[in-house]
């Protein structure tokens, strides 16, 4: 598909765009072309990436956290506070979803050795060799949700991006 008949093809957005400025034609529509097509764009890849790791036995959130965790130095283990920042995700659920990723055998919890109110979330031998198979599998999704770009694009978009995250966290 050319640059030009990419432009000129309308998606949800605009659709919604048009309906809402016919509505309430002062109230404006630049931010919801930018906010609209960032959720969307986000429960698609989310779709995506959940599909591709479904394939193998994984969901998302379980490895997002092993992931995370992976990240981290050996010993990859992080504080529960520590692993909410690093996931980017508020804390509801994350007791819950800890539980079920220890039942599986991929983390520990071991009281925090300095805090005796804590723990430690801890990469398993059997988490580290599983998310070092999926690394691979999930990276080459990402690329994939982005084909339809040009490297000089993914640039551009990438700092654009970074702008807009930088604004909206430090406002």
């Amino acid at each position: 598909m050319s640059r030009y008949t990419a432009a000129m093809i309308k998606d949800r957005i605009d659709i919604i765009i048009e309906r809402s400025h016919a509505a309430c034609p002062e109230l404006g529509t630049d931010a919801t072309r930018i906010v609209g097509r960032a959720l969307r764009l986000g429960a698609l890849f989310d779709q995506h990436l959940s599909k591709v790791l479904a394939r193998h036995n994984m969901n998302l959130p379980t490895y997002r956290v092993l992931a995370a965790l992976r990240r981290t130095e050996s010993p990859h283990q992080l504080t529960p506070s520590q692993l909410l920042d690093a996931l980017l995700v508020t804390s509801g659920g994350m007791t819950n979803l800890l539980t079920r990723i220890e039942a599986q055998g991929y983390i520990r919890r071991r009281p925090h050795p300095r805090d005796r109110r804590g723990v430690l979330v801890q990469l398993t031998v059997l988490g580290k060799s599983r998310i070092d198979k999926l690394l691979p599998v999930y990276v080459a999704a990402e690329h994939s949700l982005l084909v339809g770009l040009q490297d000089k694009e993914k640039d551009r978009l990438s700092r654009l991006l970074r702008k807009l995250m930088l604004a909206s966290e430090n406002p």
